[in-house]
């Protein structure tokens, strides 16, 4: 898939000049606060069509590439981490629905005009999952559910809930439920170390009476869902991590060429230059390894893989960020710090990277078997 270079880069003005006029204001309070849900951006986000980024035309939405959306969340994901998450991953979770199938639930989602978030169960093994939310038939057409379903990424108030459960046989389902109803309990945001603009909540059912029209897919089909659906949302983390070493590299470059320490500059000092050279090389690194990923199109392997190493990578490279600004660095004032909270937040979405790990060797162990 080629990339046109044109409109990545009026992507990206697009995205910072939403990010200068509607999430740099609100950052730094929302990162110190307690986490919630910025339903203000979200507004802000969906009347400028980020939500339908990744619909294609004939669905109503501008036929994003995923080149183009990396583009967008890492742009945004410069200013703030967090409200770049909340914007893709809900782009994410509207372009799986569409991918699907599951045309109802998508209609009814974009009607509502409220934002997405996904339970994520555990994965048993790359595509499989165990989830103990049990879906029992009642009638024709509709389903009680009972059970915890997880912790859910993304959560507002009344938005909406992708969920996963298990029939009496033991099949898998997918379902969209909702929010703000007294038989689905979302519990309090946890204060998590960064992403606080992107709120997560444990998610539990209570005796929910759900039609079965709001299931997304069944058996085989929702696991195939999983699989799409985490694919998806890793691109969307190693996008978003992505934009944190971008703006952290930068930030930490401009305080070197800017202070003296030992009669030089700080960026002249050899062994604080090899720090930045090997920053450099990460960021790179991280940059080709999500154009590759992007430019390959849906594949669940790569997408793990990429958000692994690209995650990692920006873990460190925040680190050594804060190490070159001293005790500066962390400082909330310089911003630093919490870019390296919000690193090692994204190593753990949507699967941590030690379990992404177990899943990448057990597609491996495929190959050869």
């Amino acid at each position: 898939m080629a990339i046109d270079a044109q409109r990545l880069a009026e992507v990206e003005q697009t995205a910072t000049r939403f990010a200068a006029r509607h999430i740099e204001p609100l950052a730094a309070e929302w990162d110190h606060g307690d986490p919630s849900f910025p339903l203000f951006v979200f507004a802000r986000g969906r009347e400028a069509g980020f939500d339908r980024l990744m619909l294609p035309e004939s669905a109503g939405g501008y036929g994003f590439s995923p080149a183009e959306v990396a583009a967008l969340v890492a742009a945004l994901a410069r200013t703030c981490a967090g409200h770049a998450m909340v914007i893709g991953v809900h782009a994410a979770l509207v372009a799986t629905l569409h991918d699907a199938g599951a045309q109802a639930a998508l209609a009814q989602v974009l009607a509502s005009e409220q934002p997405i978030a996904v339970a994520l169960p555990e994965p048993l093994s790359a595509g499989e999952f165990e989830t103990a939310v049990s879906a029992m038939l009642v009638g024709k057409d509709q389903y009680h559910l009972n059970g915890p379903a997880g912790l859910a990424i993304n959560i507002a108030p009344a938005g909406f809930i992708i969920a996963f459960a298990k029939d009496a046989a033991g099949s898998p389902l997918a379902l969209l439920a909702q929010a703000g109803q007294n038989d689905v309990a979302v519990g309090a945001a946890e204060l998590t170390l960064g992403l606080r603009a992107m709120p997560l909540a444990e998610v539990s059912f209570a005796d929910h009476a759900l039609p079965s029209a709001q299931v997304i897919a069944a058996g085989e089909p929702a696991n195939a869902f999983y699989r799409a659906l985490l694919a998806n949302l890793c691109q969307v983390v190693a996008a978003a991590a992505v934009g944190v070493m971008q703006a952290a590299r930068t930030q930490a470059l401009k305080y070197m060429a800017e202070r003296y320490q030992g009669g030089k500059m700080i960026i002249d000092h050899e062994h604080l230059r090899e720090m930045i050279g090997v920053m450099t090389a990460n960021q790179i690194a991280a940059e080709g390894a999500l154009s590759c990923v992007a430019e390959r199109g849906p594949n669940f392997g790569a997408a793990l893989g990429a958000k692994f190493a690209i995650t990692e990578a920006a873990v460190l490279l925040t680190t050594d960020a804060v190490q070159l600004l001293g005790g500066y660095g962390y400082m909330r004032d310089y911003g630093l710090e919490k870019r390296m909270r919000d690193a090692a937040m994204l190593a753990l979405l949507p699967v941590a990277n030690p379990r992404a790990a177990l899943l990448l060797a057990a597609l491996e162990k495929k190959t050869v078997s």
